[in-house]
């Protein structure tokens, strides 16, 4: 199966109203779970065209002259030599990593506007990926924390922090929907992501390179897609049965 919606029959449209729950999440048109087929995709690539230039961010300057893979690099040099690293060079070591999550994320959402039905394989393969991304990000904001000292540098990482307390739940909940395990998976790669670039772009503004720049539509765009994740599972979650 595809998992896409298909038209309610006369014999299941008898049955009762489609509970919340069992409705795919299809927020991108806020149509309340129904919306028909061409504007979903329509959304869909909106969504992923504005992810796209975060394919060039791994390998350009990001600030101070220094690539996320020259990070990533550098960073594993140092393990191998046994070389110490100070907090901050860890961190940043760590921060590089989340940049290359914008592959498989991709490769998700191409896989769904082409309507390509997702295996359990690599359901698992892609929420192994978004979680353990966001493990990093969350020693991240726990050694940035260590060293904020500014009020600017504390609200960096509260905000961030507070974003991937946001992913965290949205897949839980998206888990917890019949039909939503796509959405769930794709929100476990978006929520990392999304932030990693939020807090790269807001802890090096004064630095910025040609990374940077590029980072701001994907980081921005990921950021309005996760709020309307959001807006969605809201608007659609369960509600009690009234009672008498």
């Amino acid at each position: 199966m595809s998992g896409e919606l298909t038209p309610l029959t006369p014999l299941a449209a008898a049955a009762g109203p489609v509970m919340p729950q069992a409705i795919r999440l299809e927020y991108e048109t806020g149509g309340g779970g129904r919306s028909p087929a061409h504007l979903r995709r329509r959304s869909r690539v909106a969504w992923l065209v504005m992810l796209l230039p975060g394919l060039v961010v791994p390998f350009v300057p990001f600030a101070c002259d220094a690539s996320p893979i020259k990070m990533l690099a550098y960073g594993a040099v140092g393990l191998v030599k046994d070389q110490s690293m100070q907090t901050g060079e860890f961190a940043t070591w760590l921060l590089s990593m989340p940049f290359f999550l914008i592959f498989p994320l991709l490769l998700w959402k191409v896989r769904r506007i082409v309507g390509r039905p997702s295996s359990r394989a690599g359901r698992r393969a892609a929420r192994v990926m978004g979680n353990a991304a966001t493990v990093v990000l969350i020693v991240v904001m726990a050694l940035a924390a260590h060293e904020s000292i500014t009020t600017q540098e504390w609200m960096l990482t509260t905000i961030t922090s507070a974003g991937i307390a946001l992913a965290i739940s949205l897949e839980i909940l998206l888990l917890m929907r019949a039909g939503a395990r796509d959405d769930a998976v794709e929100v476990a790669m978006l929520g990392p992501y999304v932030m990693t670039l939020g807090f790269a772009v807001g802890a090096w503004f004064k630095e910025a390179k040609i990374g940077w720049y590029l980072s701001i539509v994907p980081a921005a765009g990921g950021l309005v897609e996760l709020m309307a994740i959001a807006s969605f599972v809201w608007r659609t979650r369960a509600r009690p049965a009234a009672s008498g």
